[in-house]
C-alpha cells in the first residue's frame, strides 16, 4: 500500500511539473525558471528511474543504498522539497514579469563580446591562481588558494558564476533573434572545452545539455533519445574523466603526464560494475541524493543543525578568507564531506534541499521557500538594468542545485562586474567609434576647404 501512495504521489508531482513547465515563458527567463528546471533535471528525472528500478547506490559513498519505497522518509522530504519548488514557480507567476526591454543591436554587441572575452581571460588566469600550473592534485590546490588568498576567492568565485551565465546569455541572445541555434551550439560546446579543459570540471556539460533543450524544446523527444543511446558511453567517459582529473596534473602540467594519466583512467574504468546508479550519476549528480538520505537519517541526532551559519551567515561572508576570519563558517558540503567520509576538506552536494534541511531541520521548507522568493526579488530588479540578467539568474538556478545558497550571492557580485566592464567597453567603444567619425569629418571639412581655394 505504501508503495502504491508514493508513487501516485510522484505522479501527481509529475503533473504539476509539466503543467508549470508548460506555463514557463522561455523567451523571457527568470530564476524561478531555473530553479524548476534544475529540480526536474537533478531530483524529478532520477525520482522516475528509481522509482521503476529500485535503488540508487554507490560504492565511492559510505552511504546506504536508497530505496525509495523502504526508506520513506527521505522520499516524503524530496517530495515536500518539489512541492515547495511548484509552489514558488506558481507563486512568482502570479507577478508576471514586464516584457524584456529593447537594447540597442550596437550595445548586444559590446557587451556579448566583452563578456565572452572576459570569461576566457578568467578560465586562463584562474588556471595560475589556484595552483593547477603548479602540479598537484586540483582540488588541494583549489582548497590552499581559497583558504590564504582574498584574490583567488573572488576571482574563482567570479569565474565560477561567469561560466554558468555563459549559457544564460547564449540562451538569451537566441531568443532575441541576435543568433542563430547553430550558433549558440557551437559557442557553448568551445565555452565546455575551455572550462573542461582548464578547471577539470564537468558541470558545465550539465548547463550546456539543459541550454540545447531550451533552445531544441520543439525537439525534446529527439534529444531525450539521444541522450539514452548515448547513456553507456557517457558512463564510461565520466568513470575515466573522476579518474583522470585526479591524475592529470598530478606531476606538473605536460603532454607526456596528461596522456599517462589518461591511459591509467581509461584502464582502471574498463570493467567497473555500477548499472544504473552510475549513469543515473554521470548525468545528473544521483549521489547528491544518496547525501541528501544521510542528512534525512542523521539530522539532529548525529549531524546537529546548523542554524543559518552556511544558509545565511556564510553568504554574506564569503569574499572574507579563513586566514583573517578564523571561526568563518566553512562551505556546508564540507561539513558533509567530513561526517560522510571523515575527510576534512572534501566537499559533498546534497541538492539544493540538504543545505536547507541541514540548517533548518523540521523548518527547512519555509527557509527554503524564503530565501528562493528573496533571491527571484533581487534578480528581478538587476534584470531592470539589462534584460539578460534575468537569463543569467535562471541559469545560476540551476547551478544551486549543486553549489550552495552562498552562490547566489557571489552571482550578484558578479552581475555587478559584467554591468562595470561592459559600461567600460560602451565608453571605450564610443570613444573609438567617436575618433573615427571625427577624423573623417575632418577629411571632408579640408577636402572642401580645398575646392574653395582652387581657382577654376
Amino acid at each position: 500500500m505504501v508503495d502504491v501512495v508514493i508513487f501516485a504521489g510522484f505522479l501527481a508531482i509529475c503533473v504539476l511539473t509539466v503543467i508549470e513547465l508548460r506555463l514557463m515563458r522561455v523567451g523571457n527567463l527568470s530564476f524561478s525558471d531555473g530553479v524548476l528546471i534544475g529540480a526536474v533535471y537533478y531530483v524529478v528525472l532520477p525520482l522516475l528511474v528509481l522509482l521503476m528500478t529500485g535503488e540508487l547506490a554507490d560504492v565511492n559513498l559510505h552511504v546506504p543504498p536508497y530505496r525509495p519505497y523502504a526508506d520513506v522518509s527521505t522520499t516524503l522530504n524530496l517530495f515536500l522539497g518539489l512541492v515547495v519548488v511548484l509552489l514558488f514557480h506558481a507563486v512568482c507567476r502570479l507577478f508576471p514579469k514586464g516584457p524584456l526591454a529593447s537594447v540597442p543591436e550596437r550595445t548586444e554587441k559590446v557587451s556579448f563580446r566583452v563578456f565572452f572575452i572576459v570569461l576566457v581571460v578568467l578560465e586562463v588566469a584562474n588556471f595560475f591562481v589556484s595552483g593547477k600550473s603548479a602540479g598537484g592534485h586540483w582540488a588541494d590546490n583549489a582548497s590552499a588558494a581559497f583558504s590564504q588568498s582574498p584574490i583567488a576567492i573572488f576571482s574563482l568565485g567570479i569565474a565560477n558564476c561567469w561560466r554558468t551565465c555563459a549559457f544564460g546569455y547564449l540562451a538569451y541572445r537566441t531568443v532575441t533573434g541576435r543568433i542563430s541555434r547553430r550558433s549558440a551550439t557551437i559557442i557553448g560546446a568551445l565555452v565546455v572545452v575551455l572550462d573542461v579543459t582548464l578547471t577539470f570540471n564537468r558541470i558545465t556539460v550539465a548547463y550546456y545539455i539543459m541550454m540545447i533543450a531550451l533552445l531544441y524544446r520543439d525537439r525534446i523527444l529527439l534529444i531525450g533519445t539521444g541522450l539514452v543511446v548515448l547513456a553507456p558511453t557517457v558512463t564510461f567517459m565520466s568513470s575515466v574523466w573522476a579518474v583522470f582529473r585526479g591524475l592529470a596534473l598530478s606531476r606538473g602540467v605536460s603532454v607526456e603526464n596528461i596522456l599517462m594519466a589518461l591511459q591509467t583512467a581509461s584502464t582502471s574504468s574498463q570493467g567497473a560494475e555500477g548499472g544504473i546508479s552510475k549513469t543515473l550519476n554521470a548525468f545528473a549528480e544521483a549521489t547528491n541524493l544518496l547525501v541528501f538520505k544521510f542528512l534525512v537519517e542523521n539530522v539532529p541526532d548525529h549531524f546537529s543543525p546548523l542554524w543559518g551559519s552556511t544558509f545565511i551567515l556564510k553568504t554574506f561572508s564569503f569574499f572574507i578568507p579563513s586566514t583573517i576570519w578564523e571561526d568563518k563558517p566553512k562551505t556546508f558540503g564540507t561539513y558533509l564531506g567530513y561526517y560522510v567520509e571523515s575527510i576534512q576538506g572534501l566537499t559533498l552536494n546534497s541538492t539544493l534541499f540538504g543545505e536547507a534541511y541541514g540548517n533548518f531541520y523540521y523548518y527547512w521548507p519555509f527557509a527554503l521557500f524564503a530565501m528562493l522568493c528573496v533571491i527571484e526579488f533581487l534578480f528581478r530588479r538587476v534584470a531592470n538594468l539589462a534584460p539578460v540578467y534575468g537569463f543569467f539568474g535562471a541559469f545560476v538556478a540551476i547551478a544551486l542545485w549543486r553549489f550552495d545558497m552562498t552562490f547566489a550571492f557571489i552571482s550578484f557580485v558578479t552581475i555587478g562586474v559584467v554591468h562595470v566592464l561592459v559600461g567600460a567597453g560602451l565608453w571605450f567603444s564610443s570613444l573609438k567609434v567617436g575618433g573615427r567619425s571625427y577624423a573623417v569629418a575632418d577629411r571632408r571639412v579640408r577636402r572642401n576647404m580645398n575646392r574653395i581655394k582652387t581657382p577654376r
